[in-house]
């Protein structure tokens, strides 16, 4: 019954390192410390998007616009962007 054990492997599972090593070790891991993963989120506008696109992500996060006339309106703008002669409604 059970599983196979390999005693060299034990140490890897069941070893007492020193509290240091494990330290170092989550500092690797989780450079901003191990509680940064409850933090908020960092997010920077970038100067170069458009603001008609900050607009559309307002009116999504706002609930004014569902998922698809997010999408739609992205594409429709990048469309305009990437192809200045298309005429605007």
């Amino acid at each position: 019954m059970g599983h196979e054990v390999d005693r060299r492997d034990m140490g890897i599972w069941y070893d007492n390192r020193p509290v240091q090593d494990i330290l170092v070790e989550q500092a690797q891991v989780f450079p901003n410390g191990v509680l940064a993963v409850l933090d908020p989120p960092r997010i920077a506008v970038v100067d170069d998007i458009p603001a008609e696109v900050l607009e559309a992500v307002r009116g999504f996060w706002d609930g004014r616009l569902l998922p698809s006339d997010l999408v739609s309106r992205l594409l429709d703008l990048k469309a305009r962007r990437q192809n200045p002669e298309i005429l605007t409604k």
